[in-house]
């Protein structure tokens, strides 16, 4: 384990707004990891989890899926449109945004992304979560390898699945619970 990568996640995860933010985030992220059509290995360069002093990013090659914001206090993630109720979300997000058309997508058919503070609202509907994971697992499926697979941090997906290091790291930036 890189020690300054641990002090980084560390101070990273204390700029959330509070313990339960972000241990949220990490149960979103542990959900996404295990999602059966999300079938991922070790090194596996489709997959990005990523850290930045604004941001913990999970990447899907060359799209963001889940990511907490910490400058805006806000939980984004993919979803597509087809419903009536992912056309409301979309429209009462706190922050949207279409990708842009890749070159193996028909123009119209890239996913949205949304923006949320509390996104755990959304996130356990049943019917955006599934959204969400089959957009994710699209996004998982496209290509075979990331562009952005350096930035991949193992002490970030260490963190979203392993619980005694999610609950070490969260008592190192925010205290004993």
């Amino acid at each position: 384990m890189s020690s300054d990568t641990h002090k980084k996640l560390v101070d990273v995860v204390s700029k959330a707004p509070n313990r339960e933010w972000i241990e949220r985030f990490f149960d979103h992220t542990e959900e996404l990891l295990s999602y059966d059509q999300i079938n991922h290995h070790e090194r596996d360069d489709r997959l990005v989890m990523s850290l930045r002093s604004d941001r913990i990013a999970v990447t899907m090659n060359s799209r963001y899926v889940l990511v907490a914001f910490f400058n805006k206090e806000r939980i984004g993630f993919v979803v597509r449109k087809g419903s009536d109720q992912i056309e409301k979300l979309i429209e009462d997000a706190e922050g949207h945004y279409s990708f842009d058309t890749l070159p193996d997508e028909e123009k119209g058919d890239s996913p949205d992304w949304v923006e949320f503070g509390d996104a755990t609202e959304y996130l356990t509907d049943e019917s955006i979560k599934q959204n969400w994971l089959t957009a994710s697992s699209i996004e998982f499926d496209r290509w075979s390898g990331s562009p952005s697979k350096n930035a991949h941090e193992p002490l970030v997906q260490q963190m979203a699945t392993d619980e005694e290091y999610r609950q070490d790291v969260l008592t190192e930036a925010f205290g004993s619970s």
